[in-house]
């Protein structure tokens, strides 16, 4: 069964209080950025809709095609129109286009299913845009800069107040667009000379004067030649509350299941994904989507560029990816060719796999920068089993990760079990009040250029590997990775204590970088829940309690009590407790841990959780029972 075991701890703990919440300046302001992420307001709901079934002849039966009924429903959409998608299977045999700004596609959740049996291109494309051409900017193009001057207002005739531009350079001294594999395509329009971006929209015009909406993330160069071009989109529309498969024998012909491009302001809601070719969710040159609270499982093949999760790929800025189940996938949350102001937060990852699948031995990265050129993105909140800042397609810099739990693990994974891989040419990058590892012995704390180590072997463990070309390499030759990183109050299973950075004075982490307050989706469930400040150290994330419910519907079966209970004092206020795994007939995802009084243990208090068999109780009271 899988659930949560009560574990009785015969000592009495005193409560520890959160750390109030705070914009801590621990990073500093050229490193990141205030991210704002996804829709305004949330995602809208529409009202008004128009049935697929009982409108536009839409059968449901699994074996009629009901591609040209759904298309036919899409197209007749107005403003704020929904077409609705009532339980049934859905046949479709080739791609289903929404191009109607404030429009949606919906169905009645898992009882409505899309199987897609076509030969190219996606199951659903989203959005749709033309691009204008390259204008150089004359001033105005730094940092947290809200206004761009152009030569003259002639320059800039074609650009109107509400339209979507993005703000390019030729590259920068350290961006690296060709990595171990190359990159031709990583940038602007393919461009890998220009793989630094951001789309922002103008907001006014005043002559050789434009506006825009958010302030600029990073400065841009002079002798880099700042522009501007143009791109068309579509806003507001979404796909939510439907099953969306790529039927198993034509699915290698597919790309996504969902793509979205040249779409501001677009979603996905509530979906669960199964079988993608390429990805599950594409995001191509499109600003400040929303991808949450949905499922992608499983892939079609496992070798390079599959069975990838939600793959932002090349222009894209400010998209939101939150509350997610990835399962069952090569890489779950990708970052290749670009991309600027994204967050993923909250989402959960498991067993990810190689074109080897399944007898995969290395450890794949499910949280990972893939090439030239994602900055300042922010990964917080989120469990997985491997952090990578990779090499393949070239570099990464000015990305912070907060909060997270990388548990260096994966089913049948024994090589490269290293928490966090930075990989050569990934420079200036944050990570604050994590949490790595698992329970065991690691080869050393890090290793790489800089540590004093810089061989290794597929067989050594490390919390922290830097300076590589890649997973096999096994000679660091880059150690600007280490020399840029900022590491503060990272707690990680190799020295069972917080690291914090001499230089930092603060140790009040934020609760958050992106959230004013405790977010819908936790309800009642402590919020933060991963962090070296809390009591356990990973707590409940609402993804995984779901994914779990998912799992084992239905199972009864109660697990084995847990044996060798064990309590080892490590100071005056903190002991360590452990314990023997309980068994289950499908598998424990975790424990409750319980306080009592006195010798009959009456009354019990729960104080945590924990995923492991292990349990630090801090803050305790000398001298007392």
């Amino acid at each position: 069964m899988t659930q949560y075991f009560k574990l009785t701890i015969l000592f009495l703990l005193s409560f520890i209080a959160l750390s109030h919440y705070s914009f801590a300046e621990i990073i500093p302001a050229d490193k990141r950025i205030n991210w704002s992420p996804g829709i305004p307001g949330g995602i809208p709901n529409y009202s008004a809709t128009r049935n697929a079934v009982t409108q536009h002849g839409a059968v449901g039966d699994g074996i009629t095609d009901d591609t040209f009924a759904i298309q036919s429903c899409i197209n007749a959409l107005t403003s704020m129109q929904v077409c609705y998608l009532p339980p049934g299977t859905y046949k479709v045999t080739s791609q289903l286009n929404m191009f109607t700004a404030q429009t949606a596609l919906r169905g009645a959740g898992a009882n409505s299913k899309i199987i897609s049996y076509g030969l190219s291109g996606d199951i659903i494309n989203i959005g749709s845009g033309i691009e204008g051409s390259l204008i150089n900017i004359l001033s105005g193009y730094t940092k947290d800069s809200t206004s761009l001057i152009f030569a003259d207002a002639a320059t800039i005739s074609s650009i109107l107040v509400g339209d979507y531009i993005v703000v390019v350079q030729s590259n920068d001294s350290f961006v690296d667009p060709t990595g171990y594999n190359g990159c031709t395509y990583c940038g602007l329009n393919d461009d890998e000379t220009k793989a630094m971006n951001q789309i922002v929209r103008v907001t006014n015009k005043v002559d050789n004067i434009l506006t825009i909406h958010k302030p600029l993330y990073f400065t841009f160069q002079a002798s880099l030649t700042p522009q501007i071009i143009e791109f068309g989109m579509k806003t507001n529309i979404g796909v939510e509350d439907i099953y969306i498969e790529n039927d198993s024998s034509t699915s290698n012909q597919l790309r996504a299941n969902i793509n979205i491009g040249k779409c501001a302001y677009c979603w996905v809601e509530n979906i669960e994904s199964y079988n993608a070719n390429r990805s599950h969710v594409r995001l191509q040159e499109a600003y400040g989507a929303e991808i949450r609270d949905s499922k992608f499982s499983y892939g079609h093949a496992y070798d390079g560029d599959h069975a990838y999760g939600t793959f932002i790929f090349v222009t894209n800025s400010d998209h939101l990816i939150e509350n997610n189940i990835f399962y069952h996938l090569r890489h779950s949350m990708v970052l290749e060719g670009g991309g600027s102001g994204n967050v993923f937060g909250y989402n959960y990852s498991e067993f990810m796999w190689d074109a080897n699948w399944p007898n995969t031995d290395w450890l794949m990265g499910d949280l990972i920068t893939h090439g030239a050129h994602p900055y300042m993105n922010l990964f917080e909140g989120n469990i997985v089993n491997h952090i990578s800042a990779d090499y393949v397609h070239g570099s990464a810099s000015h990305n912070t990760y907060l909060r997270n739990y990388s548990d260096t693990q994966s089913e049948a994974a024994i090589y490269a079990l290293h928490s966090v891989e930075i990989m050569k040419a990934n420079t200036i990058l944050n990570f604050i009040g994590n949490i790595f590892g698992y329970i065991g012995t690691y080869t050393s704390y890090e290793n790489g250029l800089g540590t004093g180590i810089n061989t290794r072997t597929n067989n050594d463990d490390f919390i922290y590997s830097f300076g590589y070309s890649s997973a096999s390499d096994t000679t660091s030759d880059d150690q600007n990775p280490y020399n840029t990183v900022l590491r503060h109050g990272n707690y990680d299973y190799q020295n069972n204590v917080a690291i914090w950075d001499n230089g930092i004075s603060d140790h009040n982490l934020p609760f958050s970088y992106y959230l004013s307050s405790k977010p819908l989706f936790f309800g009642a469930l402590p919020w933060p829940s991963i962090g070296p400040d809390l009591n356990p150290l990973v707590g409940i994330l609402p993804a995984k309690a779901r994914f779990d419910a998912l799992q084992n519907p239905s199972d009864t079966t109660p697990p084995t009590t847990p044996a060798n209970f064990t309590a080892v004092p490590y100071s005056a206020s903190q002991i360590n407790l452990a314990w023997a795994a309980s068994t289950d007939n499908v598998g424990v995802t975790g424990y409750y841990i319980f306080r009592c009084v006195g010798a009959t243990c009456i009354p019990t208090t729960q104080i945590g959780t924990s995923i492991g068999t292990n349990y630090t109780d801090a803050g305790l009271t000398a001298n007392t029972t």
